[in-house]
């Protein structure tokens, strides 16, 4: 969705698709931060809210 860098630093934010046994996907806001050190990423951390997650796996389960 939008990506932006600063020094070594990247930020992405993106939407992860998971695709459940019943057909139906679970889509979940992500948002990421990249730490990248002589051309190799040293830190890679994804921040999103399980409750969201929660929430769509419990409207899956009705």
């Amino acid at each position: 969705m939008n990506i932006a860098a600063v020094g070594n630093v990247v930020l992405n934010e993106r939407v992860d698709d998971f695709h459940h046994s019943s057909g139906r996907v679970v889509s979940l806001p992500v948002m990421e931060t990249i730490t990248v050190e002589d051309g190799m990423i040293t830190v890679w951390r994804d921040y999103f809210d399980p409750t969201e997650m929660k929430r769509q796996l419990a409207e899956i389960k009705r």
